[in-house]
């Protein structure tokens, strides 16, 4: 282990754009879901070990330059942390659980949040008022936590990610399931009620959602999605989309009204930063490719400052920059593009065009890869009739092109 991280400082020192964002010794191999700073100094990751499955935290005290080991919470899979001051902290995830601390991450107890669906973001806006939000429900605390009352429900959407510009105005994204539109919810009088609308009827779904301010927005999602509100979430904006394939954007964070960052990535290609200093109007972009860097896919990103923030996301992967993540895009020897799959939505069989030698792999949402084979034809056809219904990934390599494509199984 020892020896992977020096050679990823290594290859990131190589690299003078890279260099901007310094990977930090996290201790673990574990997938990270979630980072939360309380302080310039105190900072929380959650992660889930797939092998075991259980999830756990680490904490470093020092600005990431040590993190404590791996403490297991649950054998469930948690999704996000949020404290709402130095010592008072929560944790949502799989089967309705909701974790809180009162002495900073010393001890966790189990709240009882009334469901049984898997809970994905959580917010508060102030110490006793929170929202939490996950598969087809958004659930509402008025103190502390100690009893959630159903805010809204709906067993045709999924939502991940929740947020509150202030203490009666939030949101609320994901997407609808049985028509992969994304979604928005929006409520104006603290969760009494929620009204919904689609950012675009094309997309796959949305992961994350941010305010600068009670006008203007931010959400991300499939297909390297950033959408802008600039009149309260009225009406959206496409503004992303600037890099040269398809992938996802897990986390968007804004350090100031200009100035913001979403990260992402794809799970076999490679993980990505994106930052922009105009509000959203442009983009840069930088790749880190995982047959080099074998970070996987970033899940969430957190700023303490103006220049210092912190990623995390697969392999135990955690970064750290100190000057405001300048990126900028690398040169790569492989190029990727998008992969042509057809029918899609599928039934019974999908024809994938390649239009070049390689090995084509097809794995589920979670990651587990579930077929590997040879590909010598322009076009190959793959029986895909065993697979329960849900969104699967195909990923081709060649010898200098990496293709990527889903595919929706009915």
């Amino acid at each position: 282990m020892k020896n992977f991280y020096t050679l990823i400082v290594a290859l990131f020192l190589m690299n003078g754009a890279m260099a901007q964002w310094v990977p930090q010794n996290s201790g673990t191999t574990n997938i990270l879901n979630s980072v939360f700073f309380t302080d310039a100094y105190t900072g929380y990751v959650l992660g889930y070990n797939n092998i075991d499955s259980v999830s756990g935290i680490i904490k470093t005290n020092d600005a990431g330059t040590t993190w404590s080991p791996f403490t297991t919470l649950i054998a469930k899979e948690l999704h996000c942390i949020y404290f709402t001051d130095a010592n008072t902290g929560y944790v949502v995830g799989d089967s309705g659980t909701i974790l809180k601390t009162v002495d900073a991450g010393t001890t966790w107890n189990t709240l009882s949040s009334g469901v049984t669906e898997r809970l994905n973001s959580v917010y508060f806006t102030n110490s006793n008022i929170g929202y939490v939000c996950g598969q087809g429900v958004i659930l509402k605390t008025s103190n502390a936590g100690t009893t959630w009352t159903v805010s809204y429900v709906n067993s045709g959407i999924w939502l991940n990610s929740i947020y509150f510009p202030d203490e009666s105005i939030g949101y609320a994204v994901g997407y609808n399931i049985n028509s992969d539109e994304d979604l928005v919810l929006k409520t104006i009088n603290s969760g009494t009620t929620w009204t919904a609308s689609s950012i675009d009827t094309n997309s796959c779904g949305l992961f994350s959602v941010f305010f600068t301010n009670s006008d203007t927005g931010f959400a991300v999602g499939y297909g390297a999605r950033i959408a802008k509100t600039i009149d309260a979430g009225t009406t959206w904006t496409i503004t992303g989309e600037c890099t040269p394939f398809s992938y996802s954007l897990s986390s968007v964070y804004f350090t100031d009204d200009s100035t913001g960052y979403a990260v992402g990535g794809d799970l076999w290609a490679g993980a990505i930063i994106q930052k922009t200093v105009d509000c959203g109007i442009s983009w840069d972009w930088t790749f880190f490719e995982n047959s080099i860097y074998q970070i996987g896919v970033f899940n969430s990103v957190f700023f303490t400052g103006i220049d210092t923030g912190y990623v995390v996301g697969w392999n135990g992967g955690i970064l750290k920059t100190t000057n405001g993540g300048v990126v900028g895009i690398n040169d790569h020897n492989q190029t990727i593009n998008t992969l042509p799959i057809y029918p899609n939505p599928a039934k019974d069989n999908i024809t994938i065009e390649t239009h070049t030698k390689g090995s084509l792999f097809i794995h589920n949402i979670s990651g587990q890869q579930l077929l590997q084979q040879d590909i010598t034809e322009t076009a190959t056809t793959i029986d895909v009739s065993g697979l329960k219904s849900g969104v699967y990934f195909v990923r081709v390599t060649g010898e200098r092109a990496v293709l990527v494509g889903k595919f929706i199984k009915q």
